[in-house]
């Protein structure tokens, strides 16, 4: 046999001993070959133990206004835009404890976009803590942290300076949540009602009061 660009071809000519450096070289590619084919059964089989391990099963405990499911690949769906009177967008969002955030929520709720350095969200954080223990779960309520750059730490930091408010708290990493509600800017409160349509929205830092009376319309709505 001769090789010709790297193809066998047929040769004419009588067949040619192997020296003892090709049967060498032979031997170590088929050892390659099969150490290679081994790692990746290994790696095959122990991405699946991973997943049997840390499936949305054991995802964690409910957390306040988070919904109590299990946490889920984030979901975002229906009309974007959240504008007064139109319906909200579906939502289905990890938080940072655990569990997964719904919308509509099937109670009042309340979505609300900040960042860790944004020092001006922590009084409407401080209030939306507020709210959520006096009303326990008659309300939902979802922080989420709108820059992409922002480290978990940080997202966590912020909400222990405001208190550790018991509401859930989410990470939009690929700007998909602010992109479906629409947010231009930081301190964006939207209200929604059970069925999922929006009964307020601000763009301002919302006080305590004002909160409680979006809520109360949306009892009603």
């Amino acid at each position: 046999m001769s090789r010709r660009r790297g193809i066998l071809r047929p040769s004419n000519g009588p067949r040619a001993r192997r020296s003892p450096r090709a049967v060498w070289l032979a031997s170590g590619v088929a050892v390659v070959v099969v150490v290679g084919m081994l790692a990746l059964v290994g790696r095959a089989m122990e991405r699946a133990r991973s997943g049997a391990v840390a499936g949305p099963a054991v995802a964690g405990a409910a957390a306040p206004g988070g919904g109590g499911q299990p946490a889920t690949a984030p979901q975002v769906g229906g009309r974007s835009g959240a504008a007064v009177g139109k319906p909200s967008p579906t939502i289905a969002w990890p938080t940072l404890a655990g569990p997964t955030f719904r919308l509509p929520a099937g109670r009042p709720a309340v979505v609300y976009f900040m960042a860790a350095w944004c020092s001006d969200c922590q009084p409407e954080a401080q209030a939306l803590g507020q709210l959520q223990r006096q009303l326990g779960d008659r309300v939902a309520i979802l922080a989420v942290d709108a820059d992409p750059s922002d480290l978990e730490s940080q997202t966590r930091a912020f909400f222990h300076t405001a208190g550790d408010p018991g509401y859930a708290i989410a990470r939009d990493q690929n700007g998909r949540l602010a992109g479906a509600f629409a947010v231009r800017a930081l301190d964006t409160t939207v209200v929604v009602n059970p069925a999922g349509r929006v009964v307020y929205r601000d763009e301002v830092a919302t006080n305590l009061p004002t909160l409680k009376t979006a809520l109360a319309k949306a009892e009603k709505a």
